[in-house]
């Protein structure tokens, strides 16, 4: 038997399954660069989409390796870049699809929301119109200004709520003054009147818009005796009170709710002997209320007090200030010691030292 020598036509050598490797194809790797973050954009505006995708195997995808679609659209084209202006209203998941040569798949995605397409919007000025009348002559005409702040243009309607008031022009297109005029000849002296007027401009924004016409005597038929009361530099025992008095000189009559304390600091005020709480009032009649100064801390104190009808409908207010007094007395080296209020700082002239106010003697 002849045997053939290693490596000389005998068999080759088979490696082992454990020295066999395996390379499996990847898949790409896909990105969204534009836009890059979540876009907000109008129906029909134009909207750039670019992505990419690389591959280990095919290296760059190709354009036709990449489609675009959207969720609720569908297909929207292919390539690298692509740009659409077809999108519907709402909020898309814009996707981007890219396979490679083995059929591989990669997406990457971006959130587009498309709104209407602005419009025209409603615009007015003044927010109100105040009338005042002597009982003689009917008060001038006012105009209330209607504009469009929106493209396209803007067709309005105006109506108002009281036959007292009439507007020239009621309908128009913007942009457009509208006069605006009362007939005061059935008002009893004092009586006010509140009327609103309503401009529409239907498919427009901020539509429709109400603007109030109030119409006042132009001498009020209220009266109060103080509207501010100072009481001046105090001690911390407070003061005495101030008598305040309200009178009423409109037509029937009207009711009171009562005074209450408001302001930076309520607390260093009181109330007391209030007839104007729930008090009905006709014409030249009075209420009065007193309010001291009570102070619980050193220097300038503020409030006010609040006079309303039982319905909140009209308010009153009378300021109040008040000052409490100093907080420490210097030494002095002959004479009347000098008053600081509290953290004050002075130099002693006879030492040279410096005296701080840190506790009062009160």
């Amino acid at each position: 038997m002849i045997s053939s020598p290693p490596g000389r036509g005998g068999p080759s050598p088979q490696p082992s399954p454990s020295t066999s490797r395996a390379f499996p194809f990847q898949p790409p790797t896909a990105v969204v660069t534009a836009p890059d973050s979540p876009k907000t954009i109008a129906r029909g505006q134009a909207l750039l989409l670019r992505g990419l995708a690389d591959d280990a195997q095919d290296g760059r995808i190709p354009d036709d390796g990449l489609v675009w679609t959207s969720d609720r659209d569908g297909v929207l084209g292919a390539g690298g870049n692509l740009v659409t202006s077809d999108l519907s209203v709402g909020t898309h998941t814009i996707s981007l699809l890219a396979t490679n040569t083995q059929g591989l798949t990669a997406t990457a995605a971006v959130e587009v929301t498309v709104t209407e397409e602005p419009g025209p919007s409603l615009a007015l000025s003044p927010p109100g119109l105040t009338f005042l009348y002597d009982g003689q002559a009917h008060p001038p005409a006012q105009n209330i200004w209607v504009g469009n702040v929106g493209p396209g243009s803007l067709a309005w309607t105006a109506s108002v709520d009281d036959p007292r008031i009439s507007l020239e022009p009621a309908s128009g297109t913007a942009p457009t003054d509208v006069a605006v005029s009362v007939d005061t000849s059935g008002l009893a002296g004092g009586t006010s009147l509140v009327a609103h007027v309503t401009i529409e401009a239907p498919g427009a924004d901020d539509s429709p818009r109400v603007i109030e016409v109030a119409v006042r005597p132009s001498q009020s038929p209220f009266s109060l005796s103080a509207d501010s009361v100072d009481f001046g530099t105090q001690v911390p025992s407070g003061s005495e009170p101030r008598v305040v008095t309200f009178t009423y000189y409109g037509p029937d009559s009207i009711r009171l709710a009562g005074a209450q304390l408001a302001g930076g600091a309520p607390g260093d005020f009181a109330l007391s002997d209030d007839d104007c709480a729930n008090a009905t009032l006709t014409f030249g009649q009075s209420c009065t209320f007193s309010i001291a100064f009570q102070p619980t801390r050193h220097g300038l104190r503020t409030g006010y007090v609040v006079v309303a009808t039982d319905d909140g409908v009209d308010h009153w207010y009378v300021a109040l200030t008040g000052r409490r007094g100093a907080a420490c007395s210097a030494p002095s080296s002959a004479g009347e010691p000098t008053t600081l209020d509290r953290r004050e700082t002075m130099v002693l002239p006879w030492t040279g030292r410096h005296f701080r106010c840190a506790s009062p003697n009160w």
